[in-house]
């Protein structure tokens, strides 16, 4: 079955990117949590921390739902991880203002940590408070080292793994 007319295929070097980009900011951004919050800070279970991202979309329930609501916690994590990838790459592909400031790696790098600045405050202000888990203050602890997660392990992969090589 051919494609219909006026319907492109989508790009599987596009999607490719795309995914990998999710998956190294699922990853990454998921250990810097684990460890800042888990490991160093002791503020909180690895259970709990996914827990907290399904509160999201299951409000004080995601605490009682044990390892389900903590493996939903997790699918959430990627699902934004693949938002934000999917974001910069329709803009990117689409702007070549993008393109020409992420030619080089080290303006790529900039672009990439601007990038997660955008991502950390449209979280801030825009997806959360569509949620159940109401954002806390900008400039206090937590959210400025998820602000700085935003900055070294967000954008920066997203730019990187998505650019033109």
């Amino acid at each position: 079955m051919g494609v219909e007319a006026g319907l492109a295929a989508p790009d599987r070097g596009v999607m490719s990117r795309v995914l990998r980009a999710a998956t190294a900011v699922f990853v990454l951004d998921g250990l810097y949590v684990v460890v800042m919050f888990v490991l160093i800070l002791r503020r909180t279970t690895v259970e709990r921390l996914f827990q907290g991202i399904a509160y999201a979309v299951l409000g004080q329930a995601a605490f009682s739902g044990g390892w389900s609501s903590a493996f939903l916690g997790v699918l959430l994590h990627f699902s934004v991880a693949l938002a934000w990838s999917v974001v910069w790459m329709v803009a990117y592909e689409r702007s070549d203002l993008l393109l020409r400031a992420t030619i080089t790696l080290p303006r790529a790098i900039l672009v990439g940590a601007a990038y997660g600045i955008f991502v950390w405050l449209a979280m801030h202000f825009i997806v959360l408070p569509l949620t159940y888990a109401k954002p806390a203050p900008l400039l206090n602890f937590g959210s400025i080292l998820v602000g700085i997660a935003h900055i070294l392990v967000v954008g920066p992969p997203i730019v990187l793994l998505e650019r033109h090589q």
